[in-house]
């Protein structure tokens, strides 16, 4: 089971949604929820679309805990505090 299957979808904090952007070269983005009750932090990477991950226009957005578990471990190395950031 992976874990984006195995655990409920975990929003990340803005601490972690701004030290993945750094770590990995996005931007870090605030997102208003659609309810206006509060707002979401996540992650905005530019990849290139050959690799089956990012939408027609080259991003991906990362906005879960889950997601970001996805992502590092698709890069094919960690950073060194990433499992202490990301959960």
């Amino acid at each position: 089971m992976t874990r984006e299957t195995d655990q409920a979808a975990t929003p990340l904090t803005e601490q972690q949604a701004r030290a993945l952007a750094h770590w990995w070269g996005g931007r870090y983005a605030e997102i208003q929820e659609a309810d206006g009750q509060g707002r979401r932090h996540g992650v905005v990477l530019t990849v290139s679309p050959g690799l089956g991950i990012a939408d027609p226009g080259g991003c991906r957005w990362v906005l879960t805990r889950e997601e970001a578990w996805a992502w590092e471990e698709r890069r094919g190395f960690q950073e060194a505090c990433s499992p202490d950031w990301v959960g």
